[in-house]
């Protein structure tokens, strides 16, 4: 194991797209995975990044971050195990981006000024992830009783996911495993995104932030286990 964390506080705005527009970024020996086998989602993710330990050890001045990234869904196409592979990853860490990017092959970019807040008034929880150089701005709001993802088959699809596979082809064929309990979810009460497509200049299917998502959840998260990259095994023929 690599890495321990919790992520906590987590919204997903998701919109459906065409899935011939996907599978041409779908990494090798992963196939696209569609939600009741025919609907493919893009997701923009917003979230805490709580009490790193990289090793065992705490990350000194690393410990919380706000993370935001846009993703898209894949599987295995042998055990059907389901994951993500990210389009984009916005940190805060200049150097968190570049161990993310030479270990994990992923598609990181550091944005000093990425912040996040998080509000209660009562049950009332609000979500705030600011990127002040780039006047952007995203909140969610919820409220009412948490249920579990196992209730509603969409934010179950969206939320168990069990492996990343990276778009860097020099990664091509290896996944990393990431391992967390179901989380609890609320749908958004009311939910605001300002500019986000300026946090994703040039990246595949940038032009879905501009239009209203399909979708919104707020997740409360958990703790979490992230893996190092492993080879997939080959289908033997």
């Amino acid at each position: 194991m690599f890495a321990r964390a919790h992520w906590t506080n987590l919204v997903c705005w998701t919109w459906e797209t065409d899935p011939d527009s996907l599978r041409p970024l779908v990494p090798e020996g992963i196939e696209l995975d569609l939600f009741e086998g025919r609907q493919a989602f893009v997701s923009l993710v917003a979230f805490s990044f709580d009490n790193l330990r990289v090793l065992g050890v705490p990350a000194l001045f690393h410990r919380r971050f706000a993370e935001v990234n846009l993703r898209f869904y894949v599987r295995d196409p042998e055990t059907q195990d389901p994951g993500i592979t990210f389009l984009r990853e916005l940190v805060p860490s200049r150097l968190l981006t570049w161990l993310a990017n030479v270990l994990f092959g992923e598609a990181y970019e550091a944005r000093p000024a990425l912040e996040n807040r998080v509000s209660r008034d009562g049950d009332v929880l609000s979500l705030d992830f600011l990127d002040g150089s780039r006047d952007v701005a995203l909140n969610a709001r919820s409220s009412g009783p948490w249920r579990t993802v196992s209730t509603d088959p969409l934010a179950d699809f969206l939320s168990r996911r069990t492996f990343g596979a990276p778009l860097n082809p020099a990664h091509a064929g290896s996944t990393y495993a990431v391992f967390h309990p179901d989380w609890n979810f609320r749908r958004a009460d009311d939910w605001r995104l300002d500019a986000a497509e300026r946090l994703f200049e040039g990246v595949p299917h940038q032009d879905l932030l501009t239009r209203p998502p399909s979708s919104v959840f707020c997740f409360d998260g958990s703790p979490v286990r992230i893996h190092l990259p492993a080879r997939r095994k080959q289908r033997s023929r």
